[in-house]
């Protein structure tokens, strides 16, 4: 009777062994299929982060274009209204 409580001990840890380390197991591949999505997922963040400077510098680049001309329309709108009435003085 001894040997066959021990024998059903043995296989019940046995058992239970087995159970844990699938448990384990799968644990760990989910933690290695995590590690490879958040690494992923940083490359794609520095790509962005990259990305989003190269637009602000052009978008930098493009206001300064803008102010220059409107700068130049206001300019040569100055100008034409100075030669409008140096015209009609003239007359």
């Amino acid at each position: 009777m001894k040997k066959i409580i021990c024998l059903f001990a043995i296989l019940t840890l046995v058992f239970s062994s087995c159970v844990s380390t699938k448990k384990y197991q799968a644990l760990e591949n989910e933690k290695s299929r995590c590690s490879k999505q958040l690494s992923e997922a940083r490359i794609s963040n520095r790509e962005l982060k990259s990305m989003n400077e190269e637009l602000k510098a052009e978008l930098d680049k493009q206001k300064k274009e803008l102010q220059n001309t409107q700068l130049l329309s206001q300019n040569y709108k100055e100008q034409a209204e100075e030669n409008d009435m140096a015209y009609k003085d003239m007359k």
